[in-house]
């Protein structure tokens, strides 16, 4: 599973959507899309509106746009944090566009919920916010087609050493290992923080070339 092999790769120019978590913006994409358009691909680093005065809907129209705006096929669309239920949705919206979706440490996306009822699921009684604020795009349920999500090729990467270990990836990646035969997960660690794109950016474009071990 995956982008493909890296011959195949670098014969065949890509179309990578990168979105990043919350309160961030799309420039800390910057050194893996430098990377990944060395290779010849093409990469969009969209930013996302103010989480304090939008909504979870403006967030998926802002992708799902750049996709559709910009004539994307086969579309390798990542998400960070904030981003996996954000790519989720996008796809929801045009995939027929989209090949492959990749999670860079988020939790694992379930129709109905928002990303606080997710993380509160994995510490019932407990949850403290873990540093999400009560802003609507993080409150907001993400409503999608849960078959068609478990039927495209997916993968996770579970970041070993990020402060939201404990509070949710573990718990997601722990799902993504039980259900990736029939859910379609391929999945692998990374020694990094939350950051991974500036903590481990060759390790991080690695896995969206389909190129990491």
């Amino acid at each position: 599973m995956g982008p493909g092999s890296a011959g195949e790769k670098d014969a065949i120019s890509r179309d990578y959507v990168l979105v990043h978590g919350g309160m961030m913006s799309g420039v800390i994409w910057d050194e893996v899309a430098s990377i990944l358009r060395s290779r010849g691909h093409k990469v969009y680093c969209p930013t996302l509106a103010d989480a304090d005065t939008h909504v979870l809907e403006d967030d998926l129209e802002i992708v799902s746009k750049v996709i559709i705006d910009n004539d994307l096929h086969d579309v390798i669309l990542a998400g960070h944090s904030f981003g996996g239920p954000v790519i989720t949705g996008a796809y929801d919206r045009v995939p027929e566009n989209v090949a492959t979706l990749v999670f860079f440490d988020t939790a694992y996306p379930e129709s109905g919920k928002s990303l606080r009822d997710l993380m509160e699921s994995y510490t019932p009684g407990s949850f403290d916010g873990a540093g999400v604020p009560a802003y609507r795009p993080f409150t907001d349920p993400l409503v999608f087609d849960e078959d068609r999500f478990n039927a495209l090729p997916k993968i996770y990467a579970n970041c070993k050493r990020s402060e939201f270990f404990e509070s949710c990836g573990r718990q997601a990646f722990t799902k993504v290992i039980n259900t990736s035969k029939q859910n379609n997960w391929d999945f692998f660690a990374l020694n990094s923080t939350h950051l991974c794109m500036e903590d481990r950016p060759e390790d991080t474009a690695a896995i969206l070339l389909g190129e990491f071990h």
